[in-house]
């Protein structure tokens, strides 16, 4: 794979897409899949016809910004605190397996390009690299994203090696614990799932495309008993990915959550609420007790306001920051980061706010959607 895109240098986040499509390669690829292409829709798309993915965007667009004149924003500070972390963008990177599907580097290249946008990698904990290489590999935050496993004691021993790697905080994602429908994954490889045919018995197996949630590792019985019990294996903070509704919002809270991310783990029910609509009644049901953060369908700078303005303190990416990886490892993804903070500031100053806590839902309206 080449270091650098063959085309024309990419003006916005949504030209890296394109130019990932032509650049992926097969590099390191899970088990199973079938070339770049393949990779790239796995990368792209997610459930049953993908109805969440394609209601993102539209959801985004039902918001629109209210510019400010003579506002004197002659600049804008994109910095934020994040747990206590000054970070200098209001973005960090999320947890998303495997970056060397898409460059060598991988996760490796992740960590050096956020450390020099200045901002929070949350590591995969199937990432293609060990927790200790990615923390060894470039300086700043780092957030050590995991589960509930079935072996309790897994579940310590990856948060006692986050702590001695010097990771800042530890992201459970709790919408995870049940296997999801990946269409073109399975479609790729079926080997996940049971198929159907004849028993020992001669009794009929019903068919089935998931495999079976009996035999995967992380444990679909936990509840939030198992949060107020890994507070008490650790001093960092804990982040719970994947709140969808007010209701689990203050369970969070009554639960010892440090923070949440709103998150609908890049559209994996098929016909759900984007995170950015759901957003409002969660931040709002927190009341700022604890810190909310939003994952899904970042792709513009004024996505990242819309957010904030809503109520999120910093949004986190996971789609696009493959694409900036596919189009030249750490330099490619710096410049989609640099793209992104470019847009961010220039939407600030239309707004009329110099900084990140002067956005608030002043700068937003709700909008009919374009082609509606």
């Amino acid at each position: 794979m080449t270091d650098k895109p063959p085309t024309d240098a990419p003006l916005a986040v949504a030209d890296f897409e394109a130019l990932a499509r032509e650049m992926m390669s097969a590099v390191a690829g899970l088990p199973g899949r079938s070339g770049p292409a393949v990779d790239f829709e796995i990368l792209s798309s997610f459930i049953d016809g993908n109805e969440t993915l394609r209601r993102t965007p539209l959801a985004f667009d039902a918001i629109a910004l209210r510019p400010r004149v003579l506002s004197g924003a002659a600049s804008a500070d994109l910095s934020v605190t994040v747990l206590g972390q000054q970070l200098d963008v209001p973005f960090m990177l999320a947890p998303s397996g495997y970056h060397t599907r898409v460059h060598p580097d991988g996760e490796l290249a992740t960590a050096r390009a956020a450390a020099t946008a200045g901002t929070v990698m949350a590591l995969a904990t199937n990432a293609g690299f060990s927790m200790e290489e990615v923390a060894a590999a470039a300086p700043g935050p780092k957030w050590l994203q995991t589960y509930f496993y079935r072996d309790r004691d897994h579940t310590v021993e990856l948060v006692r090696r986050a702590e001695d790697a010097g990771f800042v905080a530890i992201c459970m994602t709790i919408d995870g614990h049940w296997p999801a429908k990946r269409q073109l994954a399975k479609r790729g490889d079926r080997r996940g799932g049971s198929g159907s045919g004849v028993g020992p018995a001669g009794e009929r197996l019903p068919l089935r495309v998931l495999q079976d949630p009996a035999t995967t590792w992380a444990d679909p019985a936990a509840t939030w008993s198992d949060l107020e019990w890994l507070k008490t294996q650790t001093d960092l903070p804990l982040i719970c990915k994947g709140v969808m509704t007010a209701q689990d919002a203050n369970l969070c809270v009554a639960h010892g959550a440090d923070a949440l991310i709103v998150s609908n783990h890049g559209a994996r029910l098929g016909n759900t609420l984007a995170s950015i609509e759901v957003l409002p009644e969660v931040a709002a049901a927190v009341g700022g007790h604890i810190e909310v953060f939003m994952d899904g369908g970042i792709r513009r700078g004024a996505d990242v306001v819309r957010a904030l303005a809503l109520g999120a303190r910093a949004v986190l990416m996971g789609r696009p920051l493959f694409w900036g990886l596919a189009c030249g490892g750490e330099d490619g993804l710096l410049d989609l980061l640099d793209l992104l903070s470019e847009e961010i500031e220039m939407t600030m100053i239309h707004c009329g706010c110099p900084d990140i806590a002067s956005i608030d839902s002043s700068v937003i309206a709700p909008a009919v959607p374009l082609g509606s």
